[in-house]
């Protein structure tokens, strides 16, 4: 497969299906999996998505039809297209552009930590895995030092031998991969296992794009493809496990229809995760409608990719939330005692959710977690 060229000499992508590969795989990102499943528990289950479907529909569907026309009709990038709008426009042409150098800045560190969980899960006892042997015994401890010397919990004169479920996987995080200095001291150095993770994340994103739609487009059939088979296998696992329902029936299960009317940050939250996701105001999808030809049907590709990131953002929370399910079943603990959001989602309590199951199954899974984060960063 190679990329065709327009009668300007401009390349093309190979086909419409390469195009709205590359779209879909820019818009489905690491915010599908750990921002939007996080969303719909907090703000009522169910209930999440008639905000969310609304905006989707009325504001981001509308927005990327007309990214993907501006870059059609004026066969140019985000500044060009706007300049030719209106050269008063230029401005806001060159501010998306600069608004993803500065969000690629720190998106590409969040990839990286993920690549070194993945090379650490090849390891026989992997850094952040808590049994639930040590939660029960958390339960059973009578003395601060007797409680201490587990490893997996915290003493307080008044709550007592509390379970701390990711008390390990969080000092992994922030010792180990942050090298996080204490409160009261300044930064002491790079963190070397960091600067070459960074390192590679950014020779992975250069060689996905130097040379074009040429390229890109076999590059997304494998960074698309493969997280959404990962994305379908840790699904499958996760709802074949006890306490999955518990999970599921938190992720949307329940539909509090008032958090709606109590709530009214659901519907700035709802917006801000549909502009987020599809990628819209950061001029990727711009330039990459700029390789289309003038004539293709820029509203029906724009249906076509926002749904398709809607229905990995929900399969990702099936994935998610069953295995949460799970830890908390096998911890004993009520669900909304569990961290489910954020990058201690993430990085935290996911891997320790899979690092439960028995045998070598849980490295597997967790290598195969980390892989699609890997992958959906890219």
């Amino acid at each position: 497969m190679t990329a065709a060229k327009g009668e300007e000499g401009r390349d093309r992508w190979a086909s419409r299906f390469a195009f709205i590969t590359a779209a879909v795989g820019s818009a489905v990102g690491l915010g599908n999996l750990w921002r939007f499943p996080y969303l719909c528990y907090s703000y009522g289950g169910g209930a999440f998505f008639i905000p969310f479907l609304l905006a989707l529909f009325f504001l981001g569907i509308p927005m990327l039809t007309t990214e993907f026309a501006l870059g059609q009709v004026y066969q140019g990038g985000h500044a060009l297209a706007f300049s030719r709008v209106n050269k008063r426009m230029v401005g806001v042409g060159y501010s998306a552009p600069w608004g993803s150098i500065m969000t690629s800045s720190y998106y590409t560190a969040i990839i990286a930590y993920a690549l070194v969980y993945l090379v650490n899960c090849f390891k026989a006892d992997m850094p952040w895995t808590t049994k639930t042997e040590e939660i029960q015994r958390c339960m059973e401890a009578v003395t601060e030092d007797q409680c201490l010397a587990i490893g997996a919990c915290t003493f307080s004169a008044t709550e007592g031998c509390k379970q701390a479920l990711v008390a390990r996987a969080s000092a992994f995080f922030e010792d180990s991969v942050l090298n996080m200095s204490p409160p009261d001291s300044p930064p002491t150095t790079l963190v070397w296992g960091l600067v070459v993770a960074i390192v590679v994340v950014w020779c992975c994103v250069y060689f996905s794009i130097f040379q074009g739609p040429s390229i890109t487009g076999y590059v997304v059939y494998v960074t698309m493809t493969l997280p959404f088979l990962l994305l379908i296998a840790l699904m499958a696992v996760g709802l074949s496990l006890p306490g999955s329902g518990m999970g599921i029936k938190a992720y949307i299960g329940e539909w509090d229809v008032k958090s709606l009317t109590e709530t009214p940050q659901v519907w700035s939250d709802a917006v801000g995760q549909v502009f987020f996701s599809i990628g819209v105001c950061w001029g990727i999808m711009t330039a990459y409608a700029s390789y289309n030809k003038t004539n293709q049907n820029v509203a029906q590709d724009a249906v076509i990719v926002a749904i398709a990131d809607f229905v990995v953002a929900f399969l990702c929370g099936f994935a998610v939330f069953a295995i949460l399910g799970y830890l908390a079943n096998q911890a004993g603990l009520a669900f909304d005692e569990m961290p489910a959001g954020g990058m201690g989602l993430a990085f935290q309590t996911y891997p320790v959710g899979l690092a439960q199951i028995p045998g070598v199954g849980a490295q597997i899974l967790c290598a195969l977690f980390f892989l699609t984060l890997f992958l959906l960063g890219i």
